[in-house]
């Protein structure tokens, strides 16, 4: 019977340089604890597919709801108005003076 052979890695100096800097955005997820994590990243991630979804299904009921006259009207007013709330309501929350606004690491 052969015995396994233990692999040995080794590092040079140009890898090491590669290697990812400190302040990487990988790195700041990877320090912060999850519930400051939850707030910044999942809820924001979260956020942005109900929004895709209310964009989609609500204008797209109203056109099928709504007399014809008015139906594209109606639906191209309601998708902007849920736009802008929406842009609106990410500034308030994850913008620069937000409450849930990624604080940067400054150099």
């Amino acid at each position: 019977m052969y015995m396994a052979k233990k692999r040995v890695i080794i590092v040079t100096k140009e890898e090491e340089e590669e290697a990812e800097p400190l302040h990487s955005k990988r790195s700041m997820q990877a320090s912060i604890p999850w519930p400051e994590w939850t707030k910044l990243y999942f809820l924001r991630y979260w956020y942005f597919v109900v929004c895709a979804l209310i964009d989609t299904f609500v204008p797209l009921e109203v056109y099928r709801l709504i007399d014809e006259s008015y139906d594209y009207v109606a639906a191209f007013l309601l998708l902007a108005v849920f736009l802008l709330v929406q842009v609106f309501i990410y500034l308030r929350l994850w913008g620069k003076n937000g409450p849930w606004s990624p604080v940067e690491i400054e150099e």
